[in-house]
């Protein structure tokens, strides 16, 4: 399998190249998609998770903050706010 399989990921990580978190797991996604392994899915899980933390943060408007204040906050709340922002 090869990169191309996944290049909006691939920009959108280009685009925020500043975020430490969502480099270093497309990183790790990139490297368990090149030795086909299915740790790949897990990587997936958590940029899904990492682009939106960096979405909200970006975002988020500090007037009328719509950012959950939890840190463990389930995945869904999450895709849920950045969809809204």
């Amino acid at each position: 399998m090869s990169g191309d399989w996944y290049p909006a990921i691939r920009a959108f990580c280009n685009h925020w190249r500043d975020a430490p978190m969502l480099q270093q797991t497309f990183a790790t996604l990139e490297s368990e998609f090149a030795d086909d392994n299915d740790a790949c899915i897990d990587a997936a899980k958590s940029l899904v998770e990492c682009a939106c933390r960096v979405i909200i943060d970006e975002l988020d408007d500090p007037l009328a903050p719509i950012k959950p204040e939890a840190s463990d906050t389930p995945i869904n709340a999450l895709v849920g706010v950045a969809i809204r922002l």
